[in-house]
């Protein structure tokens, strides 16, 4: 994730330390790593590494798409036996209902995770950032984009539409991927 310039939402651990959430290399936070040896390092306190070495992560991202779930819970369910845990809980969702809903539901982040992958929004070639700013104007919770972002003027671009922070995937993940883009568009 990308940072935003505003303070990224925080937690406790219990012990008294405050982590931020999602941050890694941001160079902003205090706890930002060095360079050692000439690779750059990812940070994580250590109380959350240990929390992920013991399955307890910091952050759930779970789907909140308006369809049911496959062991018939609600969002809501989930929402609170992750709180329950200890976790904060980042609500995927397709459209600006199904984002609305799941802040009022208790979601500690919304991202834009399933608009476009899911039965009902259509397909995009693009990020949607027409549901980032819609949904950053109207929840009282940070708003992730995720989705389609492929270049580092799209992820600004979903940071002006007012989101806190950027997950780019398919992108930096799937070299399959990126090499069939780069053959298509060479293509005469």
């Amino acid at each position: 994730m990308f940072p935003a310039p505003s303070d990224p939402p925080r937690r406790s651990d219990g012990g008294g330390h405050r982590s931020l959430l999602g941050c890694t290399q941001c160079r902003r936070c205090p706890s930002a790593p060095s360079e050692a040896a000439g690779n750059t390092v990812a940070h994580a306190s250590s109380a959350f590494q240990q929390r992920v070495r013991n399955g307890q992560p910091e952050v759930v991202a779970a789907d909140a798409a308006d369809r049911p779930r496959s062991d018939g819970s609600t969002f809501a369910e989930l929402v609170e036996a992750v709180h329950e845990a200890g976790a904060l809980v980042m609500a995927d969702v397709s459209t600006f209902d199904e984002g609305r809903e799941a802040a009022g539901q208790g979601a500690d982040f919304v991202g834009t995770t399933l608009s476009g992958y899911v039965p009902g929004p259509p397909v995009r070639s693009a990020p949607d950032l027409a549901l980032v700013a819609g949904l950053a104007a109207a929840v009282p919770v940070p708003v992730i984009a995720e989705g389609r972002i492929a270049t580092p003027q799209q992820a600004a671009q979903a940071l002006a539409a007012g989101a806190h922070g950027v997950v780019v995937g398919t992108a930096i993940t799937a070299p399959t991927a990126l090499t069939r883009a780069f053959a298509a568009g060479l293509r005469p």
